[in-house]
């Protein structure tokens, strides 16, 4: 479990999640209605060849409609090619970016760039389109930071119009301070529009992690239930000088910076006295020692019972 957890903690999971803020932001479809006959998807069945093509639906990507500067802003690592432009949006352009676990799935091997899918055209029938591909990025573990999940295409607004916009937001203020700007900025567009569901990516991967965290926690409550009193003298003795060593750390430090003031006021000893300094080391661990050592016996004497009850 430790070694898993380790690892967990090193996963990428696609996205640079440090000074990242997220937000949702919904426009009423009364002023800001969508083109007509067209709907939002989470998903959109796609092909790459001719079986797929005749088994439409039998595989579907996760579909993310983005503006230009949102992987960017992600930090999503691009693989090959580049990402959306705004000259896409303004002209129209039928191009799409894949991430990896598809460019693998559909063109092992080769190079994806300038390749073309078969996606849902954005409407309320079955109309397919075709889409050049013009770009691939890591994948994106948005479930769980240590799950692949299913493969994902990202299309601009030309190709999918909606009215729910999602903010992704990278900067080195407070989240607190990105939010509040965003509002100000937001009450000179429209007043009547608010923001909802902020959070940090850091906070969201804390919170899928939860679970992992709290087995880790359950397994040191129980490996502490079932010490022994030698395990359990020891650990408290090493809690105890590892205090110590710290606090010995803090003030060999704090004395050496304080050398020319202590000079003044010593006669015959130099204020780095290697004498002095090793016996107050000594002393202190020796007290520390002692100070961990004791209450660490009469723990080992409670019995486990007596303290479960208490509890």
């Amino acid at each position: 479990m430790v070694r898993s957890f380790t690892a967990l903690q090193a996963a990428r999971p696609g996205f640079e999640a440090d000074q990242l803020v997220t937000f949702q932001l919904a426009l009423p479809g009364v002023r800001y209605p969508n083109p007509p006959d067209h709907a939002r998807f989470w998903t959109n069945e796609y092909a790459y060849d001719p079986r797929t093509e005749e088994n439409w639906g039998t595989v579907e990507s996760d579909n993310h409609v983005v503006l230009p500067g949102y992987l960017r802003a992600l930090g999503a690592r691009l693989l090959k090619g580049r990402e959306l432009t705004w000259e896409d949006v303004k002209e129209g352009r039928r191009v799409v970016v894949i991430d990896d676990l598809l460019a693998t799935k559909a063109f092992p091997g080769q190079d994806p760039i300038g390749r073309h899918l078969k996606v849902r055209r954005a409407g309320q029938g079955d109309d397919r389109e075709s889409v050049e591909i013009v770009g691939v990025v890591e994948h994106v573990r948005q479930d769980h930071p240590g799950r692949d999940g299913r493969e994902q295409t990202y299309v601009s607004t030309a190709l999918w119009p909606f009215n729910a916009l999602y903010f992704a937001v990278r900067s080195p203020l407070p989240a607190s301070r990105v939010v509040e700007i965003a509002r100000e900025e937001l009450r000179k567009l429209d007043p009547e529009l608010a923001l909802y569901d902020v959070r940090t990516l850091r906070g969201y991967l804390a919170q899928v992690t939860a679970g992992q965290r709290f087995a880790m926690q359950l397994l040191g409550i129980f490996a502490a239930l079932g010490a022994g009193p030698r395990e359990l003298v020891g650990l408290v003795v090493r809690q105890g000088l590892s205090l110590a060593a710290l606090g010995i750390g803090v003030g060999i430090a704090a004395a050496l910076a304080l050398r020319r003031v202590l000079s003044s006021l010593l006669y015959g000893v130099s204020p780095a006295d290697p004498a002095t300094y090793a016996a107050i080391v000594l002393g202190v661990a020796i007290l520390a020692l002692l100070a961990s050592y004791v209450p660490a016996l009469r723990v080992a004497r409670v019995h486990p019972a007596r303290v479960l009850r208490s509890e």
